[in-house]
């Protein structure tokens, strides 16, 4: 919806371009790509210090219980699905080392 608007186009326009014209699929797909990876690349570069503000909620005896309890929450939260997604890519990997895929 929103690169309909920026295109100046409707959604079913942009939606009819997609479906007939695969050279302009392929263009927004490739544009569509560039910008996640470059969100994904500073969002990565900010990593570090957000792990360190949870760290430092989490340690700091001044800081309100329920900041506390949420920061530890995130912790949690975020390490468990990360470990889901390392067994998945694993998973992932050995399935297609059996099937001889790379």
């Amino acid at each position: 919806d929103q690169a309909a608007t920026m295109a100046g186009r409707t959604e079913r326009t942009l939606n009819r371009w997609i479906s007939e014209d695969a050279l302009f699929a392929d263009a927004l797909k490739a544009s569509t790509d560039a910008s996640v990876a470059d969100a994904s690349r500073r969002l990565a570069a900010l990593l570090e210090d957000a792990v360190t503000a949870l760290y430092s909620l989490v340690k700091k005896q001044d800081t309100p219980d329920h900041v506390r309890l949420r920061a530890a929450d995130t912790i949690i939260s975020n390490l468990v699905r990360l470990r889901e997604f390392d067994e998945l890519e694993e998973r992932i990997a050995a399935l297609e080392e059996r099937l001889n895929v790379t």
